[in-house]
């Protein structure tokens, strides 16, 4: 696929990527595309290995996250930002002595940060590596003492050209819908986990309350206002301070009535009984007194 050059974008004299008068730089050219794309290109030397004949991936690293930190200059030529994290799929060995092309785009940006997505490619089409990052928008003056101007940060004088081309183009696309559809995802497994805590919490607050008014209530009460009832079908959970007993089928002999719950609640060695009988549309509770 071919895209129409739009722009070329400033050098510097010293960085590793797009230092012109550093002789250990790739000496990087940064090209806007249309579709609001940035391909860089260069050529490698074989200072720049790793093993004989292998670039080094620290300097594949390098370009992937110059070229796609350097995709927000699109719309905004004044916006710097610094590396936030930058996670780089290593796909096959990277030759020496080459040309090299590195594309990139942005795939999300609020007032805070932005995040992109690129890949490095040989003449031929191979995709060699493929990177996502994100960065946090800062002023230039936050990022460095030292002041650009035209002897550190210039527009080199050459020849524009017109296309540049890639058959890979399409997998910036793809790259960033994984990268869209992983921060959804995480976002939702946020909310899931936020809402759990959140339920959770206010149900140990209810349970506590219950507790509570259960404690409360039966120390008002005298033993002469309530009944015993037989239990079936009894759990019990017990915790540090206290243990609770519950029956799901409690049946008062006497009236014939069932309750749908009988808890005891026995706290600091105190016993508390928690009862609600229902019968027809209507309900009661009973809770008898505390024991030793």
């Amino acid at each position: 696929m071919e895209v129409k050059v739009l722009k070329k974008q400033n050098n510097s004299e010293e960085c590793i990527v797009c230092g012109l008068q550093n002789d250990a730089s790739l000496k990087v050219r940064f090209y806007e595309c249309e579709g609001d794309v940035i391909c860089a290109v260069f050529h490698n030397e074989d200072f720049h290995q790793s093993f004989p004949g292998r670039m080094h991936g620290g300097m594949i690293s390098a370009v992937l996250d110059e070229t796609i930190g350097r995709a927000v200059m699109i719309k905004n030529p004044d916006q710097w930002g610094v590396t936030g994290e930058l996670k780089v799929r290593y796909l096959k060995p990277t030759p020496l002595e080459t040309d090299l092309y590195c594309w990139g785009k942005i795939v999300k940006e609020n007032s805070r940060l932005f995040k992109g997505v690129g890949y490095l490619e040989t003449p031929d089409g191979e995709v060699v590596a493929t990177g996502e990052a994100t960065y946090f928008k800062l002023a230039l003056s936050a990022i460095s003492e030292d002041k650009l101007d035209e002897h550190n940060w210039y527009l080199e004088k050459t020849d524009l050209p017109k296309t540049l081309s890639s058959k890979n183009l399409n997998l910036l696309n793809t790259l960033a819908e994984k990268m869209v559809s992983f921060f959804m995802e995480k976002k939702k497994n946020l909310g899931n986990i936020i809402t759990g805590t959140i339920v959770s919490a206010i149900f140990c607050l209810l349970l506590a309350y219950v507790i509570y008014a259960v404690i409360t209530y039966a120390n008002s009460k005298s033993p002469s206002d309530f009944a015993d009832f037989p239990r079936s079908d009894v759990y019990v959970a017990t915790g540090d301070d206290f243990s609770m007993i519950i029956d799901l089928t409690a049946v008062n002999e006497e009236s014939g009535v069932t309750e749908s719950m009988v808890a005891t609640f026995v706290y600091n060695e105190k016993e508390y009984n928690l009862s609600v009988s229902c019968s027809g549309s209507h309900g009661t509770i009973f809770v008898p007194t505390a024991s030793s």
